[in-house]
């Protein structure tokens, strides 16, 4: 009984592992994995559930959140991160800070008591390519500060909120394309920012579609150059809220945007959006 059941240091590989805590003896399975140099992990085919109070996958850098000398890296490939529901607890499944370079390839993330994954300030670079995140009681992505995210053929469905952004540095850079969003109690896509008389990052959505959520795409504060483009915004109740004193710049082009119950678009206290070539039909 401890609170690692497993803990790697130097280029380490797992392959068709499961990781299962068990909860007649109170075990947490959570893979702590921290390192004083770079170092490159490997998940290939794995399933890790964490079933007790605590239990999650978390990646840092030894040396802490900023400070880190070398990248590490870690890949997962076809792997299953879960976390039973029921537990009080509410971290997420995945947590990485640090200067990490992540790269999820067709994996499912899901059944949270909190957030599905959080990327954490530390200028980590994330990239989700074909992956599922679903099912969790907070957000499927909750991403901060200094991280970048990159999101290709995703399916974000059935969480509280689907991907949540809080963007506050010059060089961070999200974007999501080509994914699903759908199903989200509140906000399908929601990106939040500071106060700055300067731009901060770059948020681009492209070519997604966004349903059946509270909100489709909420903005708010933000001071980064957004792009939303070519998108399918539907059967929410608001497809694109933005309410925002400071927005640097914001493109709205090319959308679909139709049967939501509310506003299609609605802009509030805003300067510098711009709307080019869309369609929206019958939002009511």
């Amino acid at each position: 009984m401890g609170e690692d059941l497993v803990r790697l240091f130097g280029d380490s590989s797992c392959a068709r592992t499961s990781l299962v805590g068990d909860p007649y003896k109170g075990s947490m399975p959570t893979l702590v994995i921290k390192s004083p140099a770079r170092i490159v992990t490997s998940f290939v085919a794995c399933n890790l559930h964490f079933s007790m109070k605590g239990g999650r996958l978390e990646l840092a850098n030894h040396y802490g959140t900023k400070t880190g000398k070398n990248p590490d890296v870690v890949i997962a490939i076809k792997c299953k991160f879960d976390c039973h529901q029921s537990t009080s607890d509410s971290k997420s499944v995945l947590s990485i800070a640090g200067k990490n370079r992540v790269v999820f390839v067709d994996c499912v993330i899901s059944d949270s008591p909190g957030a599905g994954l959080v990327v954490k300030e530390g200028m980590a670079d994330v990239c989700l390519v074909k992956c599922q995140i679903r099912d969790c009681l907070k957000e499927g992505i909750y991403c901060e500060a200094s991280a970048n995210l990159h999101m290709e053929h995703c399916d974000v469905i059935s969480n509280k909120d689907g991907v949540r952004l809080r963007i506050s540095e010059d060089q961070v850079t999200v974007a999501m394309i080509a994914c699903t969003v759908q199903d989200n109690l509140i906000s399908g896509i929601l990106a939040e920012g500071e106060n700055s008389s300067c731009p901060r990052g770059k948020l681009e959505v492209v070519r997604c579609h966004v349903h059946h959520c509270h909100f489709g795409i909420s903005l708010g504060n933000l001071t980064t150059v957004t792009s939303i483009k070519d998108n399918r915004i539907f059967s929410n109740n608001f497809g694109i809220w933005i309410l925002n004193e400071q927005t640097y710049s914001t493109v709205i082009e090319g959308n679909d945007i139709y049967q939501n119950s509310f506003e299609g678009i609605f802009i509030s206290g805003c300067q510098n959006v711009f709307l080019f070539r869309f369609e929206i039909i019958l939002n009511f």
